[in-house]
């Protein structure tokens, strides 16, 4: 399945398969992007990316080839693709904490960074490379941080989402 820029989906499909997955993975379900219920998920176990997409059947992707004006997606019989959907809950609401986070695309969002790391717990941080991936677009994040949690990203319209593992500073 060919995905063009000018596609309603491909905005949320090219960022979504921004993440890297390494050529010898065996895991299928590091190697593919499920489409389910009008949800594209994608993790590389470091970091999960969900998005809305309204005009890709059901099913799971092999990305084939990934560029400026097109990705490309290979459609694949049957992977044992882990559940995500409660993921991106939170254990407690109250006790989780909040930040706003503003994205440009093509920005360098440092001061969001710095923001996260301040709050997490002591001796964690966020992989840069990953938080720069999720935060690659023009988008208002609503980050929660729970402490023992991956770092939850949730855009205000609530299309885009993303869980961050953290990582020993």
């Amino acid at each position: 399945m060919q995905i063009v820029k000018n596609h309603d989906d491909y905005d949320s499909i090219y960022w979504l398969t921004g993440i890297k997955t390494r050529k010898d993975e065996i895991r299928d379900y590091k190697r593919v992007v499920e489409v389910k219920d009008g949800t594209a998920t994608k993790t590389n176990g470091h970091v999960l990316i969900s998005a809305i997409v309204r005009h890709i059947p059901d099913g799971y992707y092999l990305v084939t080839k990934r560029n400026k004006k097109e990705v490309v997606l290979d459609g694949l019989l049957d992977v044992d693709y882990p559940e995500t959907k409660d993921l991106f809950t939170l254990k407690d609401e109250a006790t989780a904490t909040k930040l706003d986070l503003h994205c440009v695309t093509g920005g360098e969002n440092f001061f969001g960074l710095a923001s996260i790391n301040r709050s997490m717990p002591e001796k964690y941080t966020v992989n840069w490379k990953l938080f720069d991936l999720i935060t690659s677009v023009d988008d208002v994040f609503i980050v929660d941080i729970e402490i023992d949690s991956p770092v939850r990203f949730i855009n205000t319209t609530n299309d885009r989402k993303a869980l961050l593992m953290p990582m020993r500073a």
